[in-house]
């Protein structure tokens, strides 16, 4: 039974990466980068509807948090269209939904939103958040700066664009894939094999979606560099903050490279 739960898990990648391949030699007004975005918003949607289905909605108080997320999620595109704002709550919510779900089945789970029992507490979340964000968002702006113009600004509007990746990116294109391998493995992570499968998942399609155009303007070998790069220095420190300590400190890290990088470099529409 777990072989088969694990060979799903790979399944799953395995359709994900024809996608993306086939999604390249698409020709239209929507860049290749931009309609990957968009079949990982649909996959968030259809693997929370799945988790729910499978494992019910979760305590009133959860549904109340994930409808903040969502909202934030929602103020962060005010710039934008009102078609973002709408899909960016409810991929948020749904997605949120279900990992609430999940974690309320599987309560072993080495990965929990907020882990108010470990070493400090809310507080040890909110300050791993903040020095793996400072740390990474540092290395960020040294890859920037050879290629971008400064265009230094604080102001609410960028920290409200850094919502969305904080959130929405760590949640439902992050913390949903793990809880999704989670419920396959019935709660079980017990192999070697079991561990990389969540591990990969948490990050390489995250990562994967960041890429097309650097594989179809720069080519093969380059563009699996790119992909390497951006697991090492992003995915899997964001990752490994989501499995040692929780998904809140890893929303703050990513919140706050982003927000470093909107403030130096501006906002990215």
């Amino acid at each position: 039974m777990k072989g088969k739960s694990l060979r799903g898990i790979w399944i799953m990648f395995v359709v994900f990466v024809v996608i993306f391949i086939l999604n390249m030699s698409v020709v239209s007004d929507i860049n290749a980068t931009q309609r990957m975005w968009l079949v990982m918003d649909v996959w968030s949607l259809i693997l929370s509807i799945v988790l729910l289905v499978r494992h019910r909605l979760p305590s009133a108080k959860q549904m109340c948090i994930s409808l903040i997320l969502g909202g934030l999620v929602s103020l962060s595109h005010l710039q934008g269209s009102a078609f973002s704002m709408i899909t960016g709550f409810l991929i948020t919510f749904m997605a949120t939904l279900a990992v609430f779900s999940t974690f309320a089945v599987h309560r072993e789970s080495p990965v929990q939103f907020l882990r108010r029992n470990g070493k400090g507490g809310v507080t040890g979340s909110i300050t791993w958040g903040l020095l793996f964000g400072l740390a990474l968002g540092a290395v960020n702006m040294g890859l920037m700066l050879s290629n971008n113009e400064l265009d230094f600004q604080v102001s609410l509007s960028r920290f409200l664009v850094s919502l969305s990746p904080a959130v929405l990116e760590e949640i439902a294109m992050r913390t949903l894939f793990f809880a999704f391998c989670l419920s396959l493995l019935q709660g079980r992570i017990t192999t070697k094999g079991q561990r990389f499968a969540c591990w990969f998942m948490m990050v390489i399609p995250h990562v994967l979606i960041h890429t097309p155009e650097a594989f179809m303007s720069k080519g093969v070998i380059s563009g699996l560099v790119i992909v390497i790069l951006y697991t090492v220095i992003f995915g899997l420190p964001f990752a490994y903050l989501q499995w040692k300590r929780d998904v809140t400190s890893a929303m703050i890290a990513h919140g706050v490279v982003d927000f470093i990088r909107f403030c130096l470099f501006g906002l990215p529409f």
